[in-house]
C-alpha cells in the first residue's frame, strides 16, 4: 500500500518539477569522478593509428596536442595506448608498419656491415694496428648477431582481432581491435613468458563506452579497462577537454 501511495504523489507533481539527473562519470586508473558535461579524451589520432607501435602520445586531433600522456602498467614496463575509432584498415597496416620498421632495420644493419666489412679489407694495407682491425671485427659480429634479432615475427595466442608481435622468443607488442579502435600493448620488458602474459593480460581487458564505468577493481584508461586485484603497480596521465570548448 505504501508503495501504491508513494507511486500516487509521484504522478502528483508538478509538470514543471523534474527528478535530478544522476551524473555522468569517467574514471581514469583507479579513479572515478563526475563529468558535469560532455567531455572526450585525447587518444592517438585517426591519422596517425598505422604507426602507433612509434610512440608519441595522444592528441585531439593533428593540431591540437596533449602533453605527457603516458599510461603504464604492472611491472613488465607494459605501455599502453588507444587510437581514435578508426577502420579495421588501419589495425591491419598498423601491424604491416611494425613489420616492415623490422626489415628496415634489418637493411640498415646489412648495409652497415657491407661497409665495414670494406674497411675492414683495406685496413691491412694502410697500416693500422691489429687492435685497431681486431676491434672493427668484433663491431661486424655483433652487427651480423643483430640482424635476425631485428626480424619482427607474428606470434599466433589464437586470440582474434588481435596481433601479437616481438622477437623470435616471445612477442613484445599486442594490437588489439575492440569496438573501432585499435589498442595497442608494448612490453618493455619481454621474457619467454610473455606470450602467456599477453593471454592473461587480454582475457582481463575490455573496452568501453564514455561514461562507462567497469565494477570491481582494475585500471581505466581511455575507452579501456583491466581489471586487476586493485593491487597491481600502474601510472597513469591522459587529458581530456569538454566538447562545448574544444580549443580550451
Amino acid at each position: 500500500m505504501r508503495l501504491i501511495k508513494h507511486f500516487a504523489y509521484c504522478l502528483l507533481l508538478p509538470a514543471g518539477i523534474v527528478m535530478a539527473e544522476v551524473p555522468r562519470q569517467e574514471c581514469l586508473g583507479r579513479l572515478t569522478f563526475d563529468v558535469p558535461e560532455a567531455i572526450e579524451w585525447a587518444t592517438y589520432d585517426a591519422g596517425r593509428t598505422f604507426r602507433i607501435s612509434t610512440g608519441g602520445g595522444h592528441n585531439f586531433s593533428s593540431k591540437v596536442t596533449a602533453k605527457g600522456d603516458l599510461s603504464a602498467y604492472d611491472y613488465h614496463g607494459l605501455v599502453v595506448y588507444v587510437s581514435d575509432v578508426v577502420e579495421r584498415s588501419e589495425f591491419d597496416s598498423a601491424a604491416r608498419y611494425r613489420k616492415g620498421t623490422g626489415s628496415l632495420y634489418q637493411d640498415e644493419l646489412r648495409e652497415d656491415i657491407k661497409i665495414k666489412r670494406f674497411r675492414l679489407s683495406e685496413f691491412p694495407g694502410m697500416g693500422y694496428s691489429q687492435e685497431v682491425i681486431a676491434s672493427l671485427q668484433e663491431e661486424i659480429e655483433e652487427l651480423e648477431k643483430k640482424v635476425p634479432l631485428a626480424e619482427v615475427i607474428e606470434h599466433d595466442l589464437g586470440i582474434p582481432d588481435a596481433y601479437f608481435l616481438g622477437g623470435q622468443i616471445a612477442p613484445t607488442e599486442a594490437y588489439l581491435y575492440r569496438n573501432q579502435r585499435v589498442y595497442y600493448f608494448s612490453m618493455g620488458k619481454a621474457d619467454r613468458n610473455s606470450a602467456e602474459y599477453f593471454k592473461d593480460l587480454v582475457s582481463r581487458f575490455q573496452p568501453r563506452a564514455l561514461y562507462e564505468v567497469p565494477e570491481g577493481p582494475g585500471i581505466c584508461m581511455p575507452y579501456g579497462f583491466i581489471a586487476d586485484d586493485g593491487k597491481t603497480a600502474y601510472s597513469i596521465k591522459n587529458s581530456l577537454r569538454f566538447t562545448s570548448t574544444p580549443n580550451v
